[in-house]
């Protein structure tokens, strides 16, 4: 038998006890009236109840596609795509089980959906400034879900996901604590389920996504933040969910917020060159670069508690062989040295560390929007609508041979002497 089932038989034969009991003492307040503050017993041991969600991505991947149209594919196309694949994913915390350890399923999740910390919650992937974590780093105009801010996974705080949170986080026979993690539910209004993944766009010009990285995210202004919102906010889409909001006795301030945050830091590929400054007999002087190379890569995410900066909340790698060169398809195939394969069958990768590669990388890369040349480090499109270079027709392959390329490159000043930078994805993942 089920906890669900067991709980509810026990419910029912209490509650049936409770009638009786009444019936025969008819002076007795056997309801939950409200006392003086207007609030039952129930209301306020809700309105008291902390912050009780506990999630962490452990997937980052970053695209440096520099001139993506307006109808790119965005199952395929992103800027950051990060999601919960194997040891992520959302739970209810240790200390809200221990807390109400007396307390039934059934009213656990009844206090859940009453608790004005809890209820009505979303989940929410955007740029945020440091300092100020209800500001959002955006593209020019109001914030747009899908480019500037993510929602992940389904409402949280509503019958439906806190009965699953609170079945899958008590062992159905124990009650122990399991510490299982949502990576994915059914539910309603997700016809192919809700996931724990969020793209955002700012691909449509270099200039934008450079300056998130070297102006934002490389200076430690900006933060990729994993918060909480309200699900039915009068207000911003984006305003983030602190204890003052939510809690009389607690200041409202927004340099803290529930949540994760992850410190990006971005690097040039490895060997490549900017256009050189070149001296009075023509020869290119050694190490300047007239336009730098761009920091289109992924190297180092810190993860940290938004509620307390100080605390690290988890470890990441971003190895070399999960960068990917994003190659076009035809005679492109032949200047990157790239093929179009299908992936290795991992019932035959017998490397441990090959078999999570290839995982890890399909987790970013659907199969069915890309080829993934995992021995020569590319990355081929199977559908080319709103490609990464867009109009570009020349890109710079050989950026270690043939230093210089053109970050900003466009239809008008693309050339085969300003060639567009190559771009690439990158991925970092979580090991613990």
């Amino acid at each position: 038998m089920s906890w669900n089932l067991r709980s509810r038989s026990v419910f029912r034969k209490i509650s049936a006890l409770t009638v009786l009991v009444c019936a025969f003492l008819p002076f007795q307040n056997c309801s939950q009236l409200p006392e003086g503050d207007g609030l039952s017993a129930n209301s306020r041991l809700a309105k008291k109840m902390d912050f009780a969600y506990d999630a962490t991505l452990d997937q980052i991947a970053y695209m440096s596609c520099p001139a993506l149209k307006d109808n790119a594919d965005p199952d395929a196309y992103f800027s950051i795509r990060a999601g919960a694949y194997r040891t992520g994913g959302l739970k209810l915390k240790d200390e809200f089980f221990q807390t109400y350890s007396k307390k039934l399923p059934e009213r656990l999740i009844e206090l859940l959906h009453d608790s004005p910390a809890n209820s009505n919650t979303v989940m929410q992937l955007a740029i945020r400034q440091v300092g100020s974590l209800n500001t959002v780093i955006k593209n020019p105009g109001n914030p747009r879900p899908g480019i500037d801010y993510a929602n992940l996974l389904a409402i949280l705080g509503n019958y439906e996901t806190n009965t699953h949170l609170v079945k899958t986080g008590l062992d159905p026979v124990t009650g122990a604590i399991t510490g299982v993690r949502t990576k994915y539910m059914r539910a309603s209004g997700y016809l192919r389920g809700a996931r724990m993944e969020g793209n955002l766009n700012f691909g449509s010009s270099e200039s934008i996504a450079s300056s998130l990285r070297d102006g934002y995210l490389n200076t430690g202004k900006a933060v990729l933040a994993l918060t909480y919102a309200h699900a039915s906010a009068s207000g911003s889409n984006t305003d983030v969910r602190t204890p003052g909001l939510i809690f009389d006795d607690q200041p409202l301030r927004y340099d803290t917020a529930y949540g994760k945050g992850y410190r990006l830091s971005f690097t040039k590929p490895d060997g490549a060159k900017g256009f050189p400054e070149y001296g009075p007999n023509g020869q290119p002087k050694p190490n300047t670069e007239v336009i730098p190379y761009p920091t289109n890569i992924l190297y180092d995410v810190k993860e940290y508690d938004l509620l307390n900066p100080g605390v690290v909340t988890g470890s990441w790698v971003c190895p070399t062989n999960l960068r990917f060169r994003i190659v076009r398809n035809g005679t492109d195939l032949t200047d990157a040295n790239c093929k179009r394969a299908p992936d290795p069958e991992l019932s035959k990768v017998t490397n441990p560390n090959e078999a999570l590669r290839i995982k890890i990388a399909r987790n970013s890369l659907r199969v069915e929007d890309w080829y993934i040349d995992f021995e020569n480090g590319c990355v081929i499109p199977k559908k080319d609508l709103g490609g990464c270079y867009g109009d570009l027709l020349y890109v710079r392959y050989n950026y270690q041979s043939h230093p210089g390329c053109d970050p900003y490159s466009t239809k008008e000043t693309n050339s085969y002497n300003s060639q567009a930078c190559l771009a690439w994805v990158s991925i970092c993942y979580r090991t613990n």
